[in-house]
């Protein structure tokens, strides 16, 4: 125990031993423990731990880092792109989408949604045969004298206007291009294009 140096600065103190200075170092010309002289500036024997940082960092910044403008385009290099830190501590995510505990959630929004859709369609089939029977028109068709009519229920293409040669159900009479039209208001027969509406 005579050959056992301790540490000279007051402040010192071991963790295990409570108020007794660490150990020295005997070839410190401080007579310091090793971190009491690496605080001090170092020594001689403690220079090398003290120093092995900035060399460290010394060595860092003079090595030379080619820029990526120089890395040849052609190289297989470019294949893989490099990994940095910051992708190496990512961690990998896992997408997790909530998921209803009870099986009939949202069952009768869903039943609603139909019963709103058959009505909309209910509907819009209900408009497209009133507008249909408001265009329709009764035709009565003369081909040849002391003949009996024919009779024809026809719906316009565009309401309010009627169109001979827009119905097939005329045409197969060949009726040509021309007609003669019966105005029932000067009580004549007005020949006209085929083509041509009748208001």
């Amino acid at each position: 125990m005579t050959d056992t140096v301790l540490c000279t600065k007051a402040d010192c103190r071991n963790l295990k031993q409570g108020t007794q200075p660490r150990k020295a170092n005997k070839n410190c010309t401080r007579r310091n423990c090793k971190q009491c002289c690496e605080v001090a500036g170092g020594c001689r024997v403690h220079r090398v731990a003290a120093a092995s940082s900035p060399v460290v960092t010394q060595q860092h910044e003079n090595s030379t880092i080619p820029p990526l403008a120089a890395i040849n385009p052609s190289s297989t290099q470019l294949d893989h792109p490099p990994v940095t830190a910051s992708n190496q501590s990512l961690p990998a995510t896992s997408r997790n989408y909530a998921r209803p505990l009870d099986p009939n959630y949202a069952r009768n929004y869903v039943l609603g949604h139909q019963r709103t859709l058959v009505a909309e369609q209910r509907f819009q089939a209900d408009q497209s045969l009133s507008i249909m029977i408001r265009n329709m028109v009764d035709i009565v068709l003369w081909l040849k004298n002391n003949e009996p009519p024919h009779l024809a229920k026809l719906t316009c293409s565009t309401p309010g206007k009627f169109v001979p040669g827009d119905h097939p159900l005329l045409m197969r009479f060949e009726l040509g291009d021309y007609i003669a039209v019966y105005c029932s208001d000067q009580h004549a027969w007005i020949e006209q294009d085929i083509k041509t509406p009748l208001l």
